[in-house]
């Protein structure tokens, strides 16, 4: 989503005055932010409010990232008002834009409020793992055709054994909010490979429990590619907040190297297909932004244009 203009600047987002370094870098991305942890002050403080809220830090939320966005837009917008209200002769057009910012806050507060509510607690998480071994588990009963006081299974019905890993035990996994970077990057790995193998592998074996430890080598490997070359590499910047599209081109070589960036390429465009909504969850930004903040944008624009001409 673009963000809103500061005054005097007609496209820099409000947010950036407060995560820009000194030296006018580029602004720290929230999930930038979260990898650093309480060290940053301002993730420390947030950190400490959430935990007067909900008994846990910011990390423990649904949606960290999309709390530090809301709390920087919210910084800078509560400084706009600050300037506009400072004027001694404000115009219509100054009342109306104030007008519009303090909508807008009121709005993003009120998202924040929620935000920092919802917690997925420690008990749902394991519930969900729980879920997920206990589906490798049937998985493999069913493969084997060991089922317990249900001998001789159909096979359409032995076949959802090898399938279980697709159907149920990384979704399962892929449901536990937040999670750690590298675990995220492998199970956004694992979703799409273990659907590959379900149905590339019966082409070269019939044999279902073959099929099943296939699949399990492939999880297998996402997790371990996700803790080790995928870390830092370009497929794990899939999941950081952008204001624009990736350009793997500019970016230095990384440890995934140029397999890690084809790999992430094919990721991203299957995952949207399969997985609407995926890399969400953390607070990924929205391209579309709300009909109040473009009209206040625009105000912001035109307020900038005016006072370049006066400036003329």
């Amino acid at each position: 989503r673009r963000g809103i203009a500061a005054p005097g600047s007609a496209r820099a987002p409000a947010s950036a005055r407060l995560a820009a370094t000194a030296d006018e870098e580029a602004p720290v991305s929230a999930i930038e932010l979260l990898s650093r942890g309480e060290s940053d002050p301002f993730v420390r403080d947030l950190s400490e409010e959430i935990r007067g809220i909900t008994g846990a830090g910011i990390d423990s939320l649904m949606n960290p990232a999309k709390v530090i966005n809301l709390e920087r837009e919210l910084i800078g917008l509560r400084e706009q008002a600050e300037e506009i209200e400072a004027q001694e002769r404000r115009s219509a057009d100054d009342e109306s834009l104030l007008a519009d910012i303090r909508a807008l806050i009121e709005e993003k507060e009120a998202v924040s409020f929620r935000e920092k509510r919802m917690v997925m607690k420690g008990w749902l998480r394991n519930v969900f793992r729980g879920q997920a071994v206990l589906c490798a588990f049937v998985g493999a009963l069913l493969v084997y055709d060991a089922v317990p006081f249900f001998p001789n299974q159909e096979l359409y019905i032995r076949v959802l054994g090898y399938w279980s890993w697709w159907l149920f035990t990384v979704p399962s996994l892929r449901s536990i909010k937040p999670l750690a970077k590298e675990e995220k990057t492998a199970l956004d790995i694992a979703f799409l490979a273990t659907l590959v193998a379900s149905v590339a592998t019966p082409i070269f074996t019939k044999d279902l429990p073959t099929i099943w430890w296939v699949d399990f080598a492939v999880v297998a490997a996402s997790y371990a590619y996700g803790y080790t070359l995928g870390k830092g590499s370009a497929l794990e910047a899939a999941i950081e907040e952008t204001d624009g599209e990736s350009d793997f081109d500019s970016r230095p070589p990384t440890t995934g190297g140029a397999f890690g960036e084809s790999l992430f390429r094919a990721a991203k465009f299957a995952g949207k297909a399969l997985d609407v909504g995926g890399g969400q969850e953390r607070g990924v930004r929205s391209e579309e932004a709300t009909a109040l903040e473009k009209r206040l944008e625009e105000a912001i624009e035109r307020k900038a244009s005016t006072a370049e001409e006066s400036d003329d």
